[in-house]
């Protein structure tokens, strides 16, 4: 008696829980839902930019050499297919060029202080990976000595106002060394 109890407790199981699925998991085939409300993922400096298959796995910014203590910064994005139009937005900050400014790249490779406003590097990006060199082969000694925090931004597309509410948005840094005398 207590064995048919115990099969017939399991066989109902089975039937409620057949066809559920508890968890799904995201292929490279899937692509990444918008950003809804604001995410930020802060990583350590990579020489490679890396695609991820969610957004809090992609680490979109490569430094180059210079991730792994060498003397010159190649910034490289690498961003995945998303499921909806985007704007793509790449700042940097630093107290040795401007300690109280944001810098964003235009698409036209000019930098403007974030206080003029919000312009996108991208816009309207939807299928497909993108792979891009920002800039190469800079000698950091070029460079003021401190630290360098650059931000790659993601939100989905706007006609009109661009802001930051709801967006995924990278950060990672890097060192530049004061030269020795």
């Amino acid at each position: 008696m207590k064995k048919i109890f115990i099969m017939t407790a399991m066989l109902m199981l089975v039937i409620l829980f057949s066809g559920v699925s508890f968890a799904t998991e995201t292929t490279k085939e899937d692509p990444i839902p918008l950003p809804v409300g604001q995410s930020i993922f802060t990583y350590m400096a990579m020489s490679e930019a890396m695609l991820g298959f969610t957004p809090s796995d992609a680490m979109p910014i490569g430094i180059g050499d210079v991730a792994n203590g060498g003397s010159t910064l190649s910034i490289s994005l690498m961003l995945g297919n998303y499921a909806g139009n985007v704007d793509i937005f790449f700042g940097v900050y630093s107290p040795a060029i401007d300690p109280n400014e944001v810098y964003v790249l235009h698409s036209d490779g000019s930098l403007q202080p974030l206080s003029a406003g919000l312009a996108h590097w991208n816009s309207t990006h939807t299928t497909g990976n993108i792979s891009q060199k920002l800039f190469s082969d800079i000698d950091i000694s070029s460079l003021g000595a401190g630290v360098y925090t650059l931000y790659l931004a993601i939100t989905p597309h706007s006609h009109g106002a661009q802001t930051l509410d709801n967006s995924y948005i990278y950060e990672t840094q890097f060192t530049v060394p004061s030269s020795p005398k």
